[in-house]
């Protein structure tokens, strides 16, 4: 783990994973966090269509 890992677009991720989570709620913000991080791997089949979507 070094410095450069963390740059300002994983910061806007964390911080939108616990807005969508809800600040209050812990298990809130591992629901967001796991569909946030799964829902790209998901979506990598339909890269093509991604202006349409």
């Amino acid at each position: 783990i070094n410095p450069e890992d963390f740059n300002f677009l994983r910061s806007i991720e964390v911080v939108v994973m616990v807005i969508l989570g809800g600040m209050g709620s812990i298990l809130g913000v591992i629901i967001a966090a796991v569909i946030l991080t799964i829902l790209p791997e998901l979506l990598r089949g339909v890269s093509e269509y991604r202006m349409i979507i």
